[in-house]
């Protein structure tokens, strides 16, 4: 009985499997016709389109010159969040033998070392939203610059984690 149970669960999911795979269409335009109030809507598939809104509206790229800044900001960025991820770790292990000796003689509340915490974490916070919101481009390229820089950054760094 059990058996047919996973039996029965593997074709199941094994033909679901095989009909996203077989039917997945590749678009290499947006298929939104109409301006909306706010104008085109975003499309939701990935395109390579190079005419894209960056951000915000008033990034508009609309020439080669400008995509390849784009996807080069893309780079620096991916690495700059894990090299602050980094820099973050380093600076606050190293510092924990320290803090414990001082609460050992003073008792007071460490203020400066948790304002910059908190200030390196916002920007660390700050810097992984806007590349979660670049990558919701749906650019390729501008996915796999955001890719190749975290890459990057952890194949130079990444033993420092």
């Amino acid at each position: 009985m059990g058996s047919q149970i996973h039996l029965s669960w593997w074709v199941h999911w094994s033909a679901a499997l095989s009909f996203l795979l077989y039917h997945i269409h590749v678009v290499r335009s947006s298929c939104h016709h109409g301006n909306s109030k706010y104008g085109n809507p975003m499309p939701m598939y990935f395109t390579d389109d190079i005419n894209i809104k960056f951000l915000f509206d008033y990034f508009e790229v609309k020439n080669k010159y400008e995509f390849i800044f784009c996807n080069i900001l893309c780079v620096f960025l991916g690495f700059l969040s894990v090299y602050v991820k980094i820099l973050k770790k380093r600076i606050f292990n190293t510092s924990e033998n320290e803090l414990e000796e001082k609460r050992l003689c003073v008792n007071i509340i460490p203020t400066y070392r948790n304002i910059t915490y908190g200030l390196i974490s916002f920007f660390n916070y700050t810097v992984d939203y806007l590349l979660m919101l670049i990558v919701m481009t749906f650019n390729v390229y501008i996915f796999l610059s955001v890719m190749t820089g975290v890459a990057f950054a952890y194949f130079l760094c990444g033993h420092l984690i």
